[in-house]
């Protein structure tokens, strides 16, 4: 049953762990459903090292070096960095949370909001 309050998201009800391949998603998505930035760009967009967790959201979310990414670009997940600390607990607000990943041979950061595609490694 769907709950109306809310927007349909699989990826609210799928569990994300390390070693799992995953692709970028970027289609109309690069805002959070309040309003907030949740990845850099458009089309092609940028990964930073950091999301500034501290301080989300804020006019410097992102911070460090950057790699250039298009939607439907595979990354490794390596572990969940955790959820800034002006998020609210609990699953309603899971497309916040910030997993660091390995994409184009560099460690960066994403929103689990821009995560879709779950693959698990073997």
């Amino acid at each position: 049953m769907l709950n109306y309050d809310e927007k349909p998201n699989f990826m609210k009800s799928q569990r994300i762990s390390h070693g799992m391949m995953c692709q970028i998603k970027l289609d109309i998505s690069t805002l959070s459903e309040e309003g907030y930035t949740m990845i850099e760009g458009t089309r092609d967009a940028r990964l930073f090292q950091k999301i500034n967790m501290r301080e989300f959201p804020s006019i410097s979310n992102f911070l460090g070096e950057s790699t250039q990414v298009s939607d439907g670009d595979f990354m490794l997940i390596i572990e969940c960095a955790g959820r800034p600390d002006k998020i609210r607990p609990g699953p309603r607000w899971s497309s916040y949370d910030v997993y660091d990943v390995l994409v184009h041979g560099v460690v960066r950061q994403i929103f689990r909001h821009n995560i879709t595609s779950l693959i698990p490694c073997p």
